[in-house]
């Protein structure tokens, strides 16, 4: 496929026959082929969600927000007032979120009735404050936020909303991807600092973040590295391969790929699909 956004926020597994992956296009495979569906913006779209083809969530890269019935779209305009460079966006059946820069800090919206009011929320920062860069949800509706930049400095790493307040920061540097297991557990990767050319994987546990080892062999990559986590022993991480982590070690699930992995999204632990860096698509099966 061409035109993919190259973050797991760009892919949204419904099914293992209803797959939805966007950037200047938005692609639908239905099990047996890729449909274009016709992008509603004069821009990219950065992140989509949804809980069915008939509520596809999208966020452009002009921060504006849109929604697919299954047959047209609409737009919100006033969604992101208060946030600036929006870059994700969760569906539930109760509530849509969509994550971005306040002030400096990370900041999320919130609506609970379709789109048509949100709320804005966000975590104390009192200085050197760093902008959003991702968010999950687990299964309890926890929204874990990350924040942060290449400065190795300043209030940056995770906090999490449980709908009311927000915990204290977990201090991380250079956070690229986030994925959660419950309120207390979610992995992570990030973008060393300068002098190291490997990524870094890592546990949050009980808001302390630990690294884990990087897989064996693991070749040179200071880019976007996705990472999905099921459980605590079911977590897949892309690089120059695909890596399954079991709890303890790192299985390589691919072999050598040249291109490297930009995407990753389980659908469970024996499901999911993979983006390359030249837009082919992977399925685990």
């Amino acid at each position: 496929l061409a035109g993919i956004t190259y973050n797991n926020n760009a892919m949204l597994v419904l099914s293992t026959n209803n797959v939805w992956v966007v950037r200047s296009d938005i692609w639908n495979w239905d099990g047996s082929s890729w449909n274009n569906k016709s992008n509603p913006s004069n821009y990219n779209i950065i992140a989509i969600d949804g809980t069915s083809s008939n509520n596809i969530w999208v966020v452009d890269d002009n921060d504006m927000v849109w929604r697919y019935n299954g047959s047209s779209w609409t737009s919100f305009s006033s969604a992101s007032n208060g946030i600036s460079n929006v870059k994700d966006i969760i569906v539930s059946s109760n509530k849509i979120v969509i994550g971005g820069t306040q002030n400096f800090g990370p900041g999320i919206k919130t609506s609970t009735n379709s789109g048509m009011s949100w709320t804005l929320d966000y975590p104390t920062c009192s200085s050197n404050c760093h902008g959003f860069v991702d968010m999950d949800d687990d299964f309890n509706d926890n929204i874990w936020v990350g924040s942060g930049s290449f400065a190795f400095m300043g209030t940056q790493g995770t906090s999490i909303f449980n709908g009311v307040s927000w915990s204290t920061n977990s201090q991380l540097y250079n956070i690229k991807s986030l994925s959660s297991v419950s309120s207390s557990i979610a992995f992570a990767t990030s973008a060393p600092n300068s002098g190291s050319w490997y990524p870094l994987i890592w546990k949050n546990e009980n808001g302390v973040w630990n690294s884990i080892n990087l897989p064996s062999g693991t070749q040179t990559n200071w880019g976007y590295t996705p990472i999905d986590a099921i459980s605590q022993s079911e977590v897949w991480f892309g690089s120059d391969k695909i890596y399954k982590f079991d709890g303890s070690d790192w299985i390589a699930e691919t072999g050598s790929i040249g291109d490297e992995i930009k995407i990753i999204q389980m659908l469970n632990a024996d499901e999911g699909f993979s983006v390359t860096g030249n837009g082919t698509v992977l399925k685990r099966q």
